[in-house]
């Protein structure tokens, strides 16, 4: 579904992406690694449009992306959401959802009745697939921490996205919280959608992902399912910094 060849950015003569290849395919939870400092932020970047890459090639569906805008890339089909929490805080939890919408909107919704787009049914449907029904019309801002990302990934599925990017989506949750958004990730995969994340808590990656990649100073060091990824020495020490038993 989505495949980075040779990807390079360059700041000056610093490459912080250097060279990536990868595949996500369709169907999967794909996990992106590494320390900090090793180029994930700037992957992100290059995949969503927030950066056009130096190098190398980005395709979605067998589509060049590489270089266009982010709103552009949206509108093929791939989604981000932020490690800061991206959601109107003043406005209710449908109507973040609603907003959300945009995309398949034209960005009015009042084209709605124009395509026959039925907001009412679809937000009803992300309100219920993803447990935020009883906060319906609780403002955002309100929300525990849990519930707001787990708001702002509904928001992005409103966008109706066939490839969705999650930036730190269990950044600052507290134990429970982790657990509910991360069976909220599990559920949009096993309803088909493919998913890429970004994410520190590499207990919660070892758990979620089907495959990962681990980059180090922009290049790819390794690239597995979870259980091959605990056990590479060059990731232990690049990333992990402990022994194999830590992870598990």
């Amino acid at each position: 579904m989505l495949i980075l060849k040779s990807v390079t950015r360059r700041f000056g003569n610093l490459a912080a992406v250097d060279g990536l290849s990868f595949e996500v395919k369709k169907g999967e939870i794909f996990g992106l690694m590494g320390p900090n400092g090793s180029g994930k932020t700037t992957a992100f970047n290059l995949i969503s449009g927030f950066l056009k890459p130096s190098a190398g090639e980005i395709l979605l569906n067998g589509q060049k992306i590489g270089g266009l805008s982010p709103h552009r890339i949206a509108g093929r089909g791939l989604v981000r959401t932020f490690q800061i929490t991206s959601v109107y805080s003043d406005w209710t939890v449908r109507q973040n959802i609603e907003m959300g919408h945009h995309l398949i909107l034209g960005g009015s919704l009042s084209t709605v009745a124009d395509r026959r787009v039925d907001l009412e049914a679809s937000c009803e449907t992300i309100l219920t697939f993803l447990r935020l029904k009883e906060y319906e019309h609780r403002k955002a801002g309100l929300l525990p921490a849990g519930l707001r990302r787990t708001l702002s990934i509904a928001t992005a599925m409103a966008c109706r996205p066939l490839l969705l990017l999650l930036d730190e989506p269990l950044a600052g949750l507290n134990a429970s919280e982790k657990l509910a958004v991360g069976g909220s990730i599990s559920q949009l995969r096993d309803n088909g959608v493919t998913i890429m994340l970004v994410e520190h808590d590499v207990r919660s990656m070892m758990s979620l992902c089907d495959r990962l990649v681990v980059i180090n100073f922009g290049r790819k060091i390794a690239e597995g399912e979870p259980q091959e990824i605990r056990k590479n020495p060059d990731v232990i020490e690049a990333y992990l910094g402990r022994s194999e038993g830590s992870y598990a």
